[in-house]
């Protein structure tokens, strides 16, 4: 099975390319936990262990084993939730750095955030994505993972990402 995590800042076209991904691909999708946890809370008053159980729910979402199909698309990882705490708390917990040094993708779908911000309560960045991204981008060079920017219109990134899936059938 191909492991794929989705990942960049926010309204960079995660959730809308994850998904279209799960359409097209022979997949196991798992979503984004973060909308679920703060379906029943208060998304203005969140704290560092807010973001803490949800980087551990979607660490263990995201290594669901019982996937039967060729590929796994996980909307979001634990680089997400890296860059959240680090910028929105100014630390990264212990727990998160290891549960993103432990999590096991084949493969980063980096988000380039180039199209217009669309409002979502859930956002607060709207100024800040394309600094965000170079912080995504650091960080997946730092690691050593096999990642590939996704930019452009939505037609493109699946263009090239399904391109890249070719590549991985060989």
């Amino acid at each position: 099975m191909v492991r794929i995590a989705v990942t960049g800042p926010e309204s960079s076209g995660k959730t809308t390319l994850a998904e279209a991904l799960h359409e097209v691909l022979d997949s196991c999708f798992v979503p984004e936990f973060s909308r679920d946890y703060f379906h029943a809370k208060s998304y203005l008053n969140y704290t560092i262990n807010d973001v803490v159980s949800i980087g551990k729910q979607q660490f263990k979402s995201n290594g669901l084993s019982d996937c039967d199909k060729p590929y796994l698309i996980c909307d979001t990882e634990m680089l997400v939730i890296k860059i959240w705490c680090e910028d929105k708390f100014g630390f990264i917990p212990e727990i998160v750095v290891d549960l993103y040094e432990q999590q096991q993708f084949d493969l980063f779908l980096l988000c380039k955030p180039d199209f217009p911000w669309h409002f979502d309560p859930l956002r607060e960045d709207e100024n800040r994505r394309e600094e965000l991204y170079a912080k995504y981008l650091r960080y997946l060079r730092e690691s050593k993972h096999d990642f590939v920017e996704v930019e452009g219109p939505f037609e493109s990134r699946i263009a090239k990402v399904l391109e890249i899936m070719n590549q991985f059938k060989q």
